[in-house]
Parts: C-alpha cells; structure tokens; sequence
C-alpha cells in the first residue's frame, strides 16, 4: 500500500479514539485554505497529506530507488474565545492528545511507524487559533519506468511511467484512477480526497479483486481518443477523460491531445471550487 494513502487511515484512528479526543469534527481535507472557507463547531481536528520528501538511493535504466518521507499534517483549530493564553494552552493539550495516538501507531499492515514531525501555532484567524502538527512515514520505494518504442499505433517513442493496484470493484479500461487504500478506484471530480492522491489512467480492464496496470505519465495511445490536436482534457465524472471540466469539486488538467488518438498524460495541480 502506497504510503500517501494514509490520511484516511489516520482520520478513522482519530475518530475512533473519541472520546479521548474531545473534537467537535475529525475530518480530512485537501489543505489549509479548505479548513478556513468552513464553518465549524470548535474545537475541530483536520488531516491532509502535507509533503512528500524523495532522497535517490539507486539509479539504472530501469528501476529507481528512493527513500520517501510523506508527511501528514494534523490542524488542531479552536475558537479564540479570549486572549489569556488559555485557548492556546488548550489547543497544545489537544495536540498533545493526538500525539499520543498517533506516535509510534502503523497504519497497516507493512507500514513503518509514524514519526511526530514540527509542532507550531500556525496562526490566529477569524477568532481561531491554528496549532499545526506533523506525522512522517518514512519508506523505500522501487518504481519501474519503460521505454516503450513501437508504431504510432502502439506507442510513440516516450518514457511512460506505470504502477499496479488491486482493485476493490470491476473497473473499465482507459479511465483515470487513484490508488486510495481500498485499491484503485475511478477518480471523480465531486470527490475532494481524491486530489491528494496521484492519478493514473488504466490499461486494461479488472474485475474486482484482480490487479490494474495504471500508467501515471507519458504518452496514451487508444483508438477511443477521437479530440483534435491541442485538447486539453479534464477529469470527468467516474474517471472520465472529457475537454469539458465540471462547474464545480476538482477542476484537474490530466492531459493534452497530441494526433487523433494519442494524449500526453501529464497532470496538473488540481484546484478546488465549491
């Protein structure tokens, strides 16, 4: 399981820690700015996946090995009620709180152990006080990368970068994924975890319980990709790839239409509207 598909994890071990853990909300979120448009009952607790951190270990021509560090950030936010120090002493009482859950706790089964990170009062606003803490988990990772040389209607000469998943139910070829800790499932602009994760597009078919062949990077080739030249494409609904991004939820660029049927499959930092 892929160490930056955590975060849900960690949210569900917080909530079940209640009432040990006196929050009003135990939610996880995209980043910081999507914790300051809500409006919430105080105190509250947020999780999101904060940094990944890659140091190289090994390199040929086909394999990398890295040693990864993902970083998870845990907002404790509490209404600044009044200005005595008391709000902050309780904010740092509630992280302390977290800590003692999370420090040392696997996620599952092969994880490494969660490590606390910096600890900080991140700021005062709207009379609330952020206190920013972070989780590290640290892992050795092997990623392959295939040249792949062929025709134009194989492949076009190009570095294309591949994963495999399980998935958890039946999925279609030629759609766009992310590997979520149940497996690889379709992404979905509606759905606001899903541009934390890293998304792929599926070369074959799987029922479920069976493995995917996910390419995260390079060139696409498949008869089905009728848009003309120069399309930038869009995540759609249930892991559609569609030239008409959703009024609302992820507005995520994945890839550009090169000919008739092969797309550069490149993804773009993904922005969220209400």
């Amino acid at each position: 399981m892929p160490i930056d598909s955590a975060r849900p994890l960690i949210v569900q071990k917080l909530r079940n820690a209640t009432p040990a853990l006196p929050f009003q909300l135990i939610r996880g979120t995209s980043n910081i700015k999507a914790v300051l448009r809500q409006s919430w009952s105080s105190p509250a607790c947020f999780v999101w996946r904060y940094e990944r951190k890659a140091t190289p270990e090994s390199l040929d021509m086909s394999v990398t090995r890295q040693s990864v560090q993902m970083l998870y950030a845990v907002l404790t936010v509490v209404a600044l009620e009044k200005d005595d120090g008391s709000v902050e002493d309780q904010a740092e009482q509630l992280s302390d709180l977290v800590m003692r859950q999370l420090l040392g706790w696997r996620p599952y089964g092969d994880a490494p152990l969660l490590d606390a990170g910096g600890r900080a009062l991140t700021e005062l606003e709207r009379n609330r006080l952020l206190w920013l803490d972070s989780y590290a988990l640290d892992q050795c990772v092997t990623a392959d990368t295939d040249l792949v040389q062929g025709t134009p209607q194989e492949s076009n000469v190009d570095t294309v970068a591949y994963v495999w998943a399980v998935v958890p139910v039946a999925i279609s070829g030629d759609r766009v994924v992310v590997v979520t800790v149940l497996g690889a499932v379709y992404a979905d602009p509606a759905h606001e975890e899903d541009g934390e994760l890293s998304p792929g597009i599926t070369l074959n078919a799987a029922a479920a319980g069976d493995s995917v062949r996910i390419q995260t990077a390079g060139n696409r080739y498949s008869t089905s990709y009728t848009w003309p030249p120069g399309t930038a494409l869009y995540l759609g609904t249930n892991g559609t790839l569609t030239p008409t991004p959703a009024d609302t939820g992820w507005l995520w660029k994945l890839a550009t239409v090169l000919t008739d049927n092969t797309i550069y499959f490149e993804p773009d930092t993904p922005v969220w509207r209400e």
